[in-house]
This record gives C-alpha cells, structure tokens and sequence, in this order.
C-alpha cells in the first residue's frame, strides 16, 4: 500500500471516437479505467487536452457525463511541437489546431458544475 500517490489520466475526446481514431482501441476500456482511476482512493486528475478536431463543444458535453463526480478535471492548452505521433488521427494537415481560451472557459463552465475542480493549464 502506498505505493502510488498521484495518478493523472489523459482522455483525447470521447470514448465512441477511439476505435475510428485508433484502430483497436476499445472504448468500453476508457470507462473502465475512469472507473479504476476514480475509485482507487488515490489523488488524481483527468486530463484533456483541447485540440480540434478531437475536443469541441459537443465532445465536452459527452464528456460531462462519463467525468461526473471526478475530483480533477484539467483542460491543458494544445501546444504542437511539430511532431504528431498519429497525424492521419487529427484530418487533413493543418486540420488540428488548439482551442481558443474563450472555448476553453466555456468547456471549463460546462464541466465545473459536474467535478470537484476544473482548471486550465
């Protein structure tokens, strides 16, 4: 026991765009795990980065529901280092881009009624 003390959660949009995404990936996993994380006792956060295509207003809404009750949720401004490890995820090239802060107060005053804390970084 004790052995971890933090645990941070990265979810990239919601959980029925993985498979079309990420070929292989299992959404029903991405509930699971919340749940494991959510329920381990241990201090965390949920992490989504807010970068379009994958986060816009209607992914936050889904988003609300499957992150109700969460202690942390953290919007984290999308910053491109130029290197993208699945670039066909995000569209076209030039496709992704990061939220706008104004987007991004929005989908904090969305989720700030359903979690514990809901920052911005």
């Amino acid at each position: 026991d004790g052995l971890v003390e933090y645990v941070a959660m990265d979810l990239k949009t919601a959980r029925e765009h993985y498979g079309a995404l990420w070929p292989g990936a299992a959404p029903e996993r991405v509930r699971q795990s919340l749940d494991a994380v959510m329920g381990s006792g241990v201090a965390y956060e949920v992490r989504i980065t807010c970068v379009h295509p994958l986060v816009n207003a209607a992914v936050i809404e889904t988003l609300a529901g499957l992150l109700r009750g969460a202690r942390r949720v953290v919007l984290q401004r999308f910053r491109s280092s130029g290197a993208l490890l699945r670039p066909e995820a995000f569209g076209p090239a030039g496709s992704h881009r990061g939220c706008l802060e104004d987007e991004m107060r929005a989908f904090q005053a969305r989720l700030a009624p359903v979690v514990e804390a809901c920052d911005l970084r």
